[in-house]
């Protein structure tokens, strides 16, 4: 087989647009989302994720709606400076992150139940060239080695998948509440994508916005997401792919658990490790998932029940205590709290 060393480069913006539109408008377009599953029920919502916190008041009320996304804990340990209501009551995106309050801070939250249009229940089958498809932060902590390092295994084994990235690269990762500069991540993805001679070409192309870049999704496209960070608590490229008709191959983490539509979940043991030992492992099992050596790749569609908990308000005092509880746990065993985080995710 022969290959040729090459890597397509779409043209870019400045570093600080493509940053603004991944983050904000990704924040503010599931923001809507939220706000557009709570009302009318809601009367007033807040949002206090990173890095500011939003109030919407539509109606006076003594209940505030709080919405927490995947940096739910940062939030939790900063109650002091939410809005003073009389009750609160808490929502969140994933069951996951459901289970991962409850376990680490004794929080209920209820999941809301956000529409990103239908999807698919037919399955899909691929012939020809399949291309993977990645848009986001193209970070350290998406698993990006790992997935670049999957699709060239597969043409090594003779399977024609391509790989398509789209973001830009970020050298920050949001590291257990602290957002840590890490400038070797692009050297080092820089210097693996040098060492890799590809029959189907990488592509990276420069971030869209959340309406657009849906858009330009193919027939032989499948979405893909092997991120392992303790933040993926949902997950909006996820669900604009497959409100769009397309299908997914994602981590069996986090939100992800949560998907219906076509998708295919990989476990949490072929995902941790970037040795060539495991990579060959994950590349089996994809071959498998899909059914690759038929010729005809397959996805079928999954569902997942989500169950709701009792509806639950806070006063100002229980979540304050709250807090207190949680600030003493991370600063008495920190890793039994990221255990515990990472078993409701996992």
């Amino acid at each position: 087989m022969e290959f040729a060393k090459e890597v397509r480069i779409s043209k870019r913006k400045s570093q600080n647009d493509h940053h603004r539109i991944d983050r904000e408008t990704s924040s503010k377009y599931l923001r809507a989302k939220c706000i557009a599953a709570l009302v009318p029920k809601s009367r007033a919502i807040f949002f206090p994720s990173l890095p500011a916190g939003k109030l919407l008041v539509l109606k006076k009320t003594k209940t505030l709606d709080v919405v927490l996304f995947g940096d739910a804990p940062y939030s939790v340990l900063n109650i002091s400076n939410w809005p003073p209501y009389e009750y609160y009551r808490i929502w969140c995106l994933s069951s996951a992150m459901q289970k991962a309050l409850r376990r680490t801070a004794k929080l209920d939250a209820q999941v809301i139940r956000i529409r990103f249009g239908n999807q698919e229940t037919v399955e899909q089958s691929f012939s020809g060239v399949i291309r993977f498809v990645f848009a986001g932060r193209i970070g350290a902590d998406k698993n990006l080695i790992l997935l670049t390092k999957l699709v060239y295994q597969l043409q090594k084994d003779g399977f024609p998948i391509q790989l398509r990235i789209i973001g830009e690269f970020d050298n920050s990762r949001l590291d257990k509440f602290v957002y840590k500069r890490t400038t070797k991540f692009s050297e080092t993805f820089a210097q693996l994508l040098d060492r890799l001679e590809w029959k189907y070409p990488l592509i990276i192309e420069a971030p869209k916005a959340p309406k657009a870049w849906i858009k330009t999704l193919e027939q032989q496209d499948i979405f893909i997401s092997l991120s392992t960070h303790w933040t993926e608590d949902y997950g909006v490229a996820v669900r604009q792919a497959l409100s769009a008709g397309s299908s997914a191959v994602l981590s069996e983490w986090g939100g992800h658990k949560d998907v219906t539509g076509r998708a295919i979940l990989v476990p949490i043991e072929f995902l941790g490790s970037t040795s060539a030992e495991n990579v060959k492992k994950l590349s089996r099992f994809i071959v498998s998932a899909l059914d690759l050596r038929s010729g005809v790749a397959k996805i079928k569609h999954r569902k997942k029940t989500v169950v709701d908990w009792p509806d639950r308000k806070y006063s100002h005092k229980n979540l304050l205590q709250i807090e207190t509880q949680l600030a003493n746990f991370l600063e008495k065993d920190a890793e039994r709290f990221w255990q515990c985080w990472s078993k409701a995710f996992s």
